[in-house]
């Protein structure tokens, strides 16, 4: 088996800076997704009946 030099791994490492800016992106990112699905989940009730009105309710589904 040969033997390798482990010592140059080839990755960079992250500046600290660089770090927290892609986690806080990454945070902000994740907040707006869930704000946009609680959005439609309120709104999609309002919505369905508007564009579907039924006399039963398997019907506005």
């Amino acid at each position: 088996m040969a033997s390798t030099e482990s010592g140059n791994t080839g990755v960079p490492e992250a500046d600290p800076t660089t770090l927290r800016r892609a986690i806080a992106a990454s945070a902000i990112g994740n907040a707006t997704e869930w704000f946009d699905y609680g959005i439609y989940a309120y709104g999609v009730t309002y919505i369905s009946a508007a564009l579907f009105p039924g006399s039963t309710e398997e019907a506005t589904l």
